[in-house]
């Protein structure tokens, strides 16, 4: 059997502040509940070919 569940939100902000949080790794953990943290690899705000994160993820979401 199939379910499918739609969810919406409205967030009362404009659109170029709501996409600059969801854009910046740092925030990942603030509206992601299985992303427990996210670490830097490199220069903060820059990711080059080699660089990257490190997030920490439960699957359970505790």
């Amino acid at each position: 059997m199939a379910v499918d569940v739609t969810t919406s939100l409205i967030i009362d902000r404009p659109r170029h502040l709501v996409a600059s949080f969801a854009a910046n790794p740092d925030n990942v953990p603030v509206w992601y509940v299985n992303i427990k943290s996210v670490e830097w690899k490199t220069t903060i705000g820059f990711l080059g070919a080699d660089d990257g994160l490190h997030v920490l993820h439960d699957p359970a979401g505790k």
